[in-house]
Parts: C-alpha cells; sequence; structure tokens
C-alpha cells in the first residue's frame, strides 16, 4: 500500500460525508469549484480503483488484508529474534559445561596419553594436558562453544573388513557432528591436516581462500606468500630473521588480507642446521617444543637431527612465538586487498 493509496482512501472518505452547508458562508463560486475539484477526484479514484463503490470497498479490503500480513510478519520476526537470544544463551551455557567438563577430564587425558606412550615404548616421554585460559578473558570464555573435537588413537588398527576402510590407517571427517576421528598412524601431522581440511570446507562461505602456504611480510607489512606441499620448505623459507613471520603452513586470505590459522608450527628438523637455520634449530631446545621422530642418544639424551632411521619425516612442533619477530597478530595485509 503507497502513501498515495492511504491519501486517495482519506480522501474518498470526506467526498463520502461531504455535503453543501447553505449556512457555511462559502461563496456559491468557491462551492462549486470545491466540487468541481472533489468530482475529479472521484474519477480518478474510479479509474483507479473501480467504477463502483463495491471494486473499492474491495481494494480497501484487500489493502487491509495486506496491512494485516505485514503486522503478522513483523510479529514473527520478533519470535525469530527471541528465539536466536534464547538460542545464544543456551549455546552460552553449554559452552561453558563444556569447558569445565574438559577441564575435569584433562588429568584422565593425561592418564591415557602416559598408558599410549607405554604402548609406543615411549615411557621416558612427559606430556602434560594444558587448558590455555590465560589467553581468552572471562567473557570470551563465557561465549565459547567448541564446535569441532579430533579423537586421534595411533595404536589403533582400522579393520577394512568390519570399518569399511581401505586399510589399518583411517583419518574420517564426519562433517555433520563434527567430529575426525584418526587411527593407526603415528605421524601428529594428521591432526592438524585434518583440521585445515575443515575450514578448507567452511572457509569459503566466509568469502576467504584457505591456503596451503607460509607467510611472512617486509617492512611496508606487505605480504609474502609461499606455497608448496608438505616438507619442500615452506617453514625454512618464511622463517627469516629480516621478514617477520605470520606463519609457516596454513592461512587464509580474505578482504583485510591473510591471517594465520594456527598458533604455532610444524617443521621438519631432519638434517637442521644451526646455521643455515638458525631461529629454528633453536626451537628444537627449547622447553615447550614437541619433537616427532626424532632420534635422542639413551645416555647422553642429546638430540641427533642427523639421524633418518626412523623416517626422513623428522618434525619439531612449537608455539609461533619462539620465533622471535613473530607478528603478534597473526595477520598481515596484501597488495591487492
Amino acid at each position: 500500500m503507497t502513501h498515495q493509496d492511504v491519501a486517495d482512501l482519506v480522501l474518498l472518505k470526506q467526498l463520502v460525508v461531504y455535503r453543501q452547508d447553505g449556512a457555511s458562508g462559502v461563496s456559491e463560486d468557491i462551492r462549486d469549484a470545491l466540487i468541481d475539484e472533489r468530482l475529479d477526484a472521484i474519477g480518478a479514484i474510479k479509474r483507479k480503483y473501480g467504477e463502483t463503490a463495491a471494486a473499492v470497498s474491495a481494494y480497501r479490503e484487500e489493502i487491509a488484508r495486506a496491512l494485516d500480513r505485514i503486522e503478522r510478519h513483523d510479529a514473527i520476526v520478533q519470535e525469530m529474534q527471541g528465539e536466536v537470544e534464547r538460542a545464544s544463551e543456551a549455546a552460552g551455557r553449554e559452552g561453558r559445561e563444556l569447558s569445565e567438563a574438559r577441564g575435569e577430564a584433562a588429568p584422565r587425558l593425561e592418564r591415557l596419553i602416559q598408558r599410549e606412550l607405554r604402548t609406543l615404548g615411549m615411557d621416558h616421554a612427559r606430556f602434560r594436558v594444558a587448558l590455555r585460559r590465560e589467553m581468552a578473558g572471562a567473557e570470551d570464555l563465557a561465549r565459547f562453544v567448541p564446535n569441532f573435537t579430533i579423537i586421534a588413537v595411533p595404536s589403533f588398527k582400522a579393520d577394512p573388513e568390519t570399518e569399511g576402510t581401505r586399510g589399518e590407517t583411517a583419518i574420517l571427517v564426519h562433517l555433520k557432528r563434527m567430529e575426525v576421528i584418526i587411527v593407526g598412524t603415528e605421524y601428529a601431522g594428521e591432526i592438524k591436516k585434518s583440521a585445515f581440511t575443515v575450514m578448507n570446507y567452511l572457509l569459503p562461505d566466509e568469502g576467504v581462500l584457505p591456503m596451503h602456504s607460509a607467510v611472512n611480510v617486509g617492512e611496508a607489512g606487505d605480504a609474502a606468500i609461499f606455497f608448496g606441499l608438505s616438507g619442500t620448505g615452506k617453514t625454512t623459507l618464511s622463517t627469516d630473521s629480516e621478514r617477520p613471520l605470520i606463519g609457516d603452513d596454513e592461512h587464509g586470505w580474505g578482504e583485510s588480507g591473510v591471517f594465520n590459522i594456527e598458533g604455532g608450527c610444524y617443521a621438519k628438523v631432519i638434517r637442521l642446521s644451526p646455521t643455515a637455520e638458525p631461529e629454528i634449530h633453536a626451537t628444537t631446545h627449547m622447553f615447550g617444543s614437541v619433537l616427532e621422530n626424532v632420534v635422542i642418544s639413551p645416555d647422553t639424551r642429546a638430540l641427533n637431527l642427523d639421524d633418518a632411521s626412523l623416517t626422513e619425516n623428522t618434525r619439531g612442533a612449537y608455539p609461533i612465538e619462539f620465533i622471535d619477530n613473530a607478528v603478534p597478530s597473526g595477520a598481515g595485509a596484501t597488495s591487492w586487498g
């Protein structure tokens, strides 16, 4: 219903109740002019809404029904907004309950991991489960709702006949249940790569291009992006004392630039040189780094980064802040946007 429709209906009402009033004191010429004006208006209304009063009435009823639908729509919108608010509050409560449950489960998880390490003949290893609450404030934690679970059990071998897998090793991603299950492999890279697989599915809907790449920035804040398969040198090339590091493996590229998806690095450390790669080599001796498939002397506990007897794919995982010139925000601009 337009503003003109409303004006026409108001005028029609005036015409219906209009009558000449001889005592009004209005001159005959003025009354005639008013009558002509209103007769012209009646003609315009007939052309627009119909020739009869019944047609005009039917149009008015149609407009009334349209207004009623609009009012009902507003009520539905308000109801939906209320549902969204209630759902948000419920999600917040569930998130807090889940965070508390995870905190209580951490000690049990530690014991299970130690049992797994003993099974793998790694009794000397020490593993601690820590919830890094200091990285988020109380408000952030109250709103936080975990949305994906990754379960990795290296010692469990899948049975193709009963599990329907191609072999004993399986990486299963269930996007509807928001779960990943990894079995039959001791390569920890599958954990991070399963998370990246999920990001490849989710980020494009947010207008972000997921990139298997490393990124560092120059003095002007311009980003250089290094693409490459795993183990081809992205970490080595991007870790440069003269160019701050954003990340070494998984990034997104959106309207505001590039950003790191991870909070750490996963470097290949076979034959790592303290001369050629001093920043990465230093992390292998820092408390908090996790070394994978690296041979350690049973007598001196010294690392032998040149020993490939277990695999060429030896790895070191460490927080990105172990690199002195890492970009704290984990983000940078590009020359294209």
